[in-house]
């Protein structure tokens, strides 16, 4: 399971030197409490040990009696001082409570010096024995309270706790500031990768020569780039060249075609060689629209009136031999709007698209556009045909491919159209797909297309963007 799948990749980063720096501190705060409660303890005992050598120091034995002196601080000797022979108090401090006075008197017994915690953990005592072997035996029991010790202990600990957070916080956000300028290139790099249109083939991250793993990612990216673009300009000039291959003979056609009008007499061969001479001008624009695509200078700044584009592809269909368009109603478009395409280019994406839907209409074709964002135009071609069938809404755009329908009948296409509808969008950085409609509700085909900056002063219905049916 991937760690917080949520986050991107700076929090990420970020949360886990966090957590690490958290464990770090827990384990450096338990190691210090150890070590200090341990130095504290220790402290105690040599206290105790001070303060019962201190009291051994005022004991004397004169003509065989012993005679406790005075010395600095009496009071508080007397207040944590026992001074036991042979195992009877003789004199030290009996409020203390029965388990202390205990412990005392356990160590008392002890034939050297010794240490020992009170019970209830509130004391260090320390006996030391006057006159080792001697007889009567003497021995000082000296009592050092671990309060103090305690509360610098806890003192310590509130210290410490509050520096882990200190730390822990400081290294947050100096991961986050270190991540931050670590991944800014990555940021610049998707930044400009945003930017980028279909046609922009010369651009590059160029980050400069390799350095570290971003620079040598950037520079891998930009190779791969590179052939890609070598593999995009191979397939243009190959479409370019099987154009001009198909031109000539296409030019002799259309003459022949023409010699033949003038010299005929009977109107059928009439009727047939104006449709052989109009479908081979059909296709010879065809052609003369994949030069235009294919000879498009990347990066080049070009533009059409968005009406202009509307009125050409209505008025190809209208115009077409043999032609029977059903009523095309267009409404709806945004004044001013240019998308950023030649017209001969984005008519000819346009057209497929309505002759599809001149084929299939019953009655009525709807053509209406509105921006998406600010940056595409989408042109809307509804019919009220018999529609697609779902699993043909993709299918409709592989070459070759001219529908499931049965009621479709003699107004089956070629099966080229729409696929170079969607070819040619693709080059100009749009997109051409089928939107999903109720059944029975006809046929809604979708084109977008970039846009150039509109007037200020153009009002335009705007639409939030959409998410394309079809992958780019």
């Amino acid at each position: 399971m991937r760690f917080a799948p949520g986050l991107d990749l700076r929090a990420r980063l970020v949360l886990t030197t966090g957590l690490i720096t958290v464990a770090f501190a827990l384990c450096a705060g338990f190691g210090f409490r150890q070590i200090m409660s341990t130095s504290l303890e220790r402290e105690a005992s040599s206290a105790a040990l001070v303060k019962a050598d201190s009291a051994l120091s005022t004991l004397a034995v004169v003509d065989g009696t012993l005679v406790v002196g005075d010395s600095p601080g009496d009071d508080a000797l007397d207040s944590s001082v026992w001074v036991f022979r042979d195992g009877a108090i003789l004199t030290g401090p009996r409020n203390l409570g029965a388990p202390v006075v205990a412990t005392a008197t356990e160590l008392a017994a002890a034939p050297d010096r010794r240490l020992a915690r009170a019970p209830d953990g509130s004391a260090m005592l320390a006996a030391a024995p006057f006159q080792q072997g001697a007889r009567p035996r003497t021995t000082v029991v000296a009592l050092e309270p671990l309060a103090p010790y305690e509360r610098t202990e806890a003192i310590a600990g509130e210290y410490m706790l509050l520096l882990a957070l200190t730390f822990v916080g400081g290294s947050m956000v100096l991961a986050a500031l270190v991540v931050r300028r670590a991944l800014h290139p990555v940021v610049a790099m998707s930044r400009t990768a945003d930017e980028w249109r279909a046609h922009d083939l010369d651009r590059r991250f160029d980050l400069g020569q390799p350095r570290d793993e971003l620079t040598r990612l950037s520079a891998t990216l930009d190779g791969m780039l590179a052939k890609i673009s070598g593999v995009i300009r191979h397939e243009r000039l190959m479409t370019a060249q099987i154009a001009h291959e198909l031109r000539t003979p296409l030019a002799a056609l259309v003459a022949q075609a023409e010699a033949a009008l003038a010299d005929t007499n009977s109107t059928s061969a009439s009727c047939s060689l104006v449709t052989i001479r109009a479908e081979a001008q059909r296709l010879a624009g065809v052609i003369d629209t994949l030069l235009a695509a294919s000879g498009t200078r990347d990066g080049e700044s070009t533009s059409a009136d968005l009406r202009d584009v509307v009125a050409a592809g209505v008025a190809a269909i209208r115009t077409a031999p043999g032609s029977s368009a059903p009523q095309v109603s267009v409404h709806t478009l945004p004044h001013g709007a240019a998308v950023a395409v030649e017209l001969d280019l984005a008519a000819r994406i346009l057209v497929p698209v309505l002759e599809n839907a001149s084929r299939l209409a019953r009655s009525t074709i709807e053509v209406s556009a509105e921006m998406v964002g600010q940056e595409f135009v989408r042109i809307d071609i509804r019919d009220d045909g018999p529609g697609l069938a779902l699993e043909d809404r993709e299918r409709v755009f592989v070459p070759g491919y001219r529908g499931s329908g049965d009621d479709q009948g003699a107004h089956r296409g070629s099966g080229l159209g729409l696929p170079l509808a969607r070819r040619l969008a693709h080059s100009a950085g749009g997109e051409v797909w089928a939107e999903a409609v109720p059944p029975g509700a006809g046929a809604l085909f979708c084109i977008e297309l970039p846009c150039r900056a509109l007037p200020p002063t153009a009002e335009l219905p705007i639409t939030a963007p959409r998410q394309r049916h079809a992958a780019w």
